[in-house]
């Protein structure tokens, strides 16, 4: 039976918003990676002393971090053509992430997650800082009040180092597994044995 025209148009537009979606989803997880692997040399290079230990580094090292998160969660939210919000809301995209990725969690790392609880309050008039609210406070000096935002503490850049590090691990775990859920990878079933082992690999103790 012949494909009446409707029905190729239609079924081109699937192609083309799949495809779109893919180039989306792997620039998004490159540029993240990029990022991550920027803040790790960061934190290196004020550990080993090249570069003087200010408040300032430190803010770009957090900074970054927090970049490579972001856009990991929406490239796997474009990967399976979920629209995502154009904000830098983490805690949000967490949420979002989960929901529709139930099955592949992204562990962040306790380090980053913890620096909110540990943060206490902005701003006495203020709810409790969210992970989008710290992303504003790593960029910017002040509120869009124009309120200064309180010092950060010095970080802890030995601890951060591996965190990021645990990260990238994980996260290519999780991005593999997600290219192979969306059908861009297709493993033969003598590779199945050995993804599996990837994913169940734990991260190298003393690895900085």
């Amino acid at each position: 039976m012949p494909v009446s025209d409707d029905a190729a148009t239609d079924r081109r537009e699937v192609l083309y918003q799949t495809e779109r979606s893919k180039q989306e989803a792997m620039e998004l997880s490159w540029s993240a990676n990029a990022y991550l692997d920027c803040a790790g040399r960061l934190c290196n290079n004020l550990i080993d002393g090249h570069l003087v230990r200010s408040p300032h580094h430190c803010r770009v090292a957090l900074h970054l971090a927090f970049l490579a998160l972001e856009l990991w969660f929406k490239s796997a939210l474009a990967a399976v053509q979920c629209s995502y919000p154009a904000r830098h809301d983490l805690d949000g995209l967490r949420k979002l992430y989960n929901r529709v990725m139930p099955d592949i969690p992204l562990p962040i790392p306790s380090y980053l997650d913890d620096l909110i609880p540990r943060s206490g309050a902005l701003f006495a008039d203020a709810k409790a800082p969210s992970l989008e609210q710290h992303f504003l406070r790593l960029r910017y000096p002040s509120d869009r009040h124009g309120r200064p935002y309180p010092d950060l503490q010095m970080l802890d850049l030995a601890v951060l180092a591996v965190e990021l590090n645990r990260l990238s691990w994980e996260a290519q775990k999780v991005q593999l597994k997600i290219w192979v859920k969306c059908g861009w990878l297709t493993p033969q079933k003598e590779d199945e044995e050995r993804l599996d082992a990837i994913y169940r690999r734990p991260f190298p103790p003393g690895v900085q």
